[in-house]
C-alpha cells in the first residue's frame, strides 16, 4: 500500500516543486550535462554508461525507500542523514582535484531528520544497548540532532545549497527533490525563480570569519 501523496495532494510541494515531463523542462544550464543525463535515467528510464571518469558527485540521504540509477564507474556518491553534505567538505575538495565540476544535490519528502527530535529517546536507548553510557549517549544524540535535524526538507536543500556555493563559488550545484510516491525528481520552485533572475557574478574570495561559519553550519 502506498503511504506517500503525490504533490498534486499537497500545497507544499504542488506550489513548491517544478514537474520535470520531458527533457524540454530540464533548465537550459542543465543540458549537455550529467545533471541532465541524471534526470532523464531518473525520471524517464534513459540508461547511464560507466564512463572513463567521474561525472559528477552527487549527495542524497541515506533513505531506503529509493535508490538511484547510477551505474559503477559514474559518479561519486555520498548519502548522508539528510543529503546535505556537512562534515564532507574535504570530499568535496578530494572530488574536485578529479575535474568533477557539478555537485548534485538530492532531498526527498517524508525524510527521517525531521523526525530526529521525537526519536531522540529511542536512538539513545539503542545507543545504551550497544553498551555506550546513558550520560554519553544522551550528549552525543543531544549534539547530533542540533547539527542533523530538520524541520523541512524544502527549506534544507534551499540552506544547504547557498552553503555550498557560498564555500565554492565555481562549482555547479544543482539541487533536485524527490518524492517518494513516484520516485521522480522536481527543480524547488525558489531554483526555478532564482535561475529566471540572477545577473551574471564575478567569483568572490571566502573571508576566513564566513569560512568558519559555513563549516560549521548546521
Amino acid at each position: 500500500m502506498n503511504n506517500f501523496i503525490g504533490i498534486h495532494s499537497d500545497p507544499k510541494y504542488d506550489h513548491n516543486l517544478c514537474e520535470l515531463l520531458s527533457s524540454v523542462d530540464i533548465p537550459a544550464r542543465w543540458r549537455g550535462t550529467p545533471i541532465e543525463q541524471f534526470i532523464q535515467a531518473q525520471n524517464f528510464g534513459y540508461p547511464l554508461h560507466p564512463q572513463t571518469r567521474p561525472q559528477m558527485l552527487i549527495a542524497s540521504c541515506m533513505e531506503f525507500r529509493y535508490s538511484m540509477p547510477v551505474p559503477a564507474g559514474y559518479a561519486y556518491i555520498i548519502r548522508t542523514p539528510g543529503g546535505r553534505l556537512i562534515g564532507s567538505e574535504l570530499a568535496i575538495g578530494y572530488v574536485l582535484t578529479k575535474g568533477v565540476t557539478n555537485i548534485l544535490l538530492i532531498a526527498h519528502n517524508d525524510c527521517g531528520m525531521t523526525h530526529l527530535v521525537e526519536k531522540g529517546p529511542e536512538i539513545i536507548e539503542a545507543f545504551v544497548n550497544q553498551g555506550w553510557s546513558r550520560a554519553r549517549a544522551e550528549q552525543f544524540v543531544h549534539e547530533q540532532t542540533a547539527k542533523l535535524a530538520v524541520k523541512d526538507e524544502l527549506d534544507a536543500l534551499q540552506q544547504e545549497y547557498h552553503r555550498l556555493k557560498s564555500l565554492f563559488k565555481n562549482v555547479h550545484v544543482a539541487p533536485l527533490f524527490l518524492t517518494l510516491s513516484d520516485k521522480r525528481v522536481y527543480i524547488p520552485r525558489w531554483y526555478q525563480e532564482m535561475i529566471a533572475n540572477e545577473s551574471p557574478l564575478g567569483l568572490e574570495q571566502v573571508h576566513d570569519g564566513e569560512l568558519r561559519k559555513l563549516l560549521h553550519a548546521c
